[in-house]
């Protein structure tokens, strides 16, 4: 076996099962039982206080600035 024959191969998968190409059927009532339709907004005041809590490097920038000051 040479190696572009092993290479290809590699990439063709061995032949098996292809990948449906059309969608699969969903029901018409699919949207009224999905808990995750209803998103809530997006709190910015509330995910910069996570993002800040979380993340040691940003609470060491704003030291850093604030002793500077």
């Amino acid at each position: 076996m040479s190696f572009l024959t092993t290479l290809a191969s590699a990439f063709k998968g061995g032949g098996g099962s292809r990948a449906p190409l059309a969608r699969s059927f969903t029901s018409p009532w699919a949207h009224a039982f999905d808990p995750g339709g209803a998103r809530q907004p997006f709190d910015y005041t509330n995910a910069a206080r996570r993002s800040f809590l979380e993340n040691p490097v940003a609470q060491r920038a704003v030291r850093l600035v604030a002793e500077g000051a």
